[in-house]
């Protein structure tokens, strides 16, 4: 089997097998929600989303409806550069037929009103925040963050409920995770690349280390050509053997930030098997990125449709998998489709 069957093959395993159970959140972003009535509202309650903030005022007021039976599934967390700064996220959940907590939601809080009265949010349930000893980690983004708070309750009654996040007056960035379905619709997925810049931004790294290992793969590989072309003569011999060495690149680069992160990530933080999940996310763009770079050196001017298709299948391939940018993906399919016209008038000929 050649090796670029391998990589298909285990990239197709792991698409067809590996991504239906992917746990991961679907991040969302942020809006004025620093009042219950402009409350962030998450239009499907029961998936699970992820949203970064940054607390600037009391309190962040978010909505959900949930059915009776359903759960209501909430948790907070810090970046690592908060740990020692006091702020420490808690959470207020309010809603109808909740117990009240012993200890009350501080007074600042907002309560929502029933629209045909008072009455029915008679239950506010304060969870206060604990730092704990040690971040746990996060494979998919790769991050490693302190996790404040846990909730994870069944719901009895059918209605509208609020969680407030709170920290004591104090500013700082947190995220809040709520929902328990793990599902992505095609958008989530191919701009969870994206996000996942901006989660690492929220961290506080800034936009040159965040994409150094990206920068770093396509100046060697590019200097790589260069230099194989002077001395060897070996270079891509087509405009279509650059396209697709640079978007080969791109994707190996992709997989190189992917790496960084882990390793940052894993820093003084107890890790299990769920460090087996990010190497597949760094591994498989490596792969796919290898293969495409070495596709590049056999291009010529008798570029088949079938190579053609193949280079455009491999460009696919790499949204599946989180690498890219959608850049390598455009690359791809420029270089299976430039000359396509030449050729064409060259076969009837």
């Amino acid at each position: 089997m050649k090796s670029r069957d391998l990589v298909l093959g285990i990239i197709g395993v792991f698409i067809f097998t590996a991504l239906p159970i992917v746990a991961a959140h679907v991040p969302v972003g942020s809006g004025n929600n620093d009042h219950i009535d402009t409350a962030l509202e998450f239009d499907t309650p029961t998936k699970s989303w992820v949203i970064y903030e940054h607390l600037n005022s009391s309190a962040k007021y978010y909505h959900v409806d949930l059915d009776a039976g359903q759960r209501i599934v909430v948790n907070t967390f810090i970046p690592r550069r908060e740990y020692s700064s006091g702020f420490v996220p808690s959470i207020v959940i309010m809603g109808p037929g909740l117990a009240n907590s012993t200890t009350p939601p501080p007074a600042y809080i907002e309560k929502p009103v029933e629209e045909g009265g008072p009455g029915i949010y008679n239950g506010f349930y304060y969870v206060q925040g604990v730092m704990p000893a040690e971040p746990a980690y996060e494979p998919f983004t790769p991050a490693s963050d302190f996790y404040t708070t846990n909730i994870n309750w069944s719901i009895n009654i059918t209605g509208h409920y609020y969680i407030a996040v709170l920290a004591n007056n104090m500013t700082g960035d947190f995220g809040m995770a709520e929902g328990y379905i793990e599902q992505f619709s095609f958008t989530d997925w191919v701009t969870i690349p994206f996000s996942l810049v901006t989660i690492h931004l929220w961290e506080g790294q800034n936009w040159f280390v965040i994409f150094l290992p990206l920068i770093g793969v396509i100046a060697v590989g590019i200097i790589f050509m260069v230099t194989r072309q002077v001395k060897q003569k070996k270079s891509p011999a087509t405009l279509q053997g650059w396209l697709i060495g640079l978007a080969g690149l791109v994707i190996v680069g992709s997989g190189a930030m992917t790496l960084q992160q882990m390793v940052i990530a894993v820093v003084g933080t107890p890790v299990a098997a769920e460090l087996l999940i990010s190497l597949i996310f760094v591994a498989l763009p490596i792969l796919l990125g290898a293969v495409l770079f070495k596709n590049a050196f056999f291009v010529d001017q008798s570029f088949l449709t079938k190579d053609r298709i193949k280079i455009a299948v491999y460009g696919g391939l790499a949204i599946a998998i989180w690498a890219g940018f959608w850049v390598a993906t455009g690359l791809a399919i420029a270089a299976a489709f430039v000359g396509l016209k030449r050729k064409a008038a060259a076969d009837k000929k």
